[in-house]
């Protein structure tokens, strides 16, 4: 997750404020690997669309107009690249908390 989508105010304080507290929660969960790209990372390419990948077996892309799902090997071998090249730029565990916690910490509830 890119650390711009945690300051991005797209909704009311005190929602933003348990979005935040709910992604504090998910940071050392067994089941959840979540890494922030922070602000001053050194980028090998930007953060742009959302998406996810789901047991390498599918790429589910969100753009404005469509949530698409993509299953054919060679698209999921490109979102993999640059999931790994992201990934690369992004922390953490505790620092990844400190990243969310900074964002927290700034919002006026």
């Amino acid at each position: 997750m890119w650390e711009g989508a945690l300051w991005a105010r797209l909704c009311p304080p005190d929602v933003l404020v348990a979005q935040l507290d709910r992604l504090l929660g998910l940071v050392g969960m067994d089941t959840v690997h979540l890494g922030i790209v922070p602000l001053t990372s050194p980028l090998r390419l930007p953060p742009a669309n959302s998406f996810c990948m789901l047991d390498g077996r599918l790429v589910v892309l969100e753009d404005w107009h469509a949530e698409l799902w993509l299953d054919d090997a060679e698209t999921i071998a490109l979102y993999q690249r640059v999931w790994d090249t992201l990934a690369e730029s992004a922390v953490y565990g505790p620092d990844a908390q400190q990243v969310i916690a900074r964002v927290r910490r700034s919002v006026k509830v």
